[in-house]
């Protein structure tokens, strides 16, 4: 379910969920509309958000935070698919985001993780 602008020069794999576009490619969020019409959870779609925070507006490499994510975050099937995918990847993901231009808010750990209820 993620969503890639057209004219973008994709030499790296995309995430789950994650909307990108551009050349160079760069992250812009996630794909609130796809994930909203697929009828995903309120949940789900907070977990992700701060999933998406780890991994691309956290000063962690991508290794620390999947980490982070596989011990924080609550156990619900749009985490594991992101983390399977993130397992496989073989080109590395694309990463290239000017953390000062995210529009998503960003999370830390401590941060209250009320995401117990994903349902998958």
């Amino acid at each position: 379910m993620a969503y890639v602008g057209g004219w973008s020069k994709v030499v790296k794999d995309i995430p789950p969920y994650v909307r990108v576009s551009g050349a160079p490619l760069k992250a812009y969020g996630l794909n609130t509309v796809g994930m909203e019409r697929n009828r995903m959870d309120k949940p789900a779609r907070d977990a992700l958000r701060k999933a998406y925070s780890l991994l691309y507006r956290s000063s962690h490499n991508v290794s620390q935070a999947v980490e982070i994510i596989r011990s924080t975050l609550a156990d619900c099937a749009e985490i594991r698919t992101l983390l399977e995918f993130l397992a496989r990847s073989s080109r590395g993901i694309c990463r290239n985001q000017d953390i000062s231009q995210a529009d998503e808010p960003t999370f830390s750990p401590s941060d209250d993780l009320d995401v117990d209820n994903c349902s998958g």
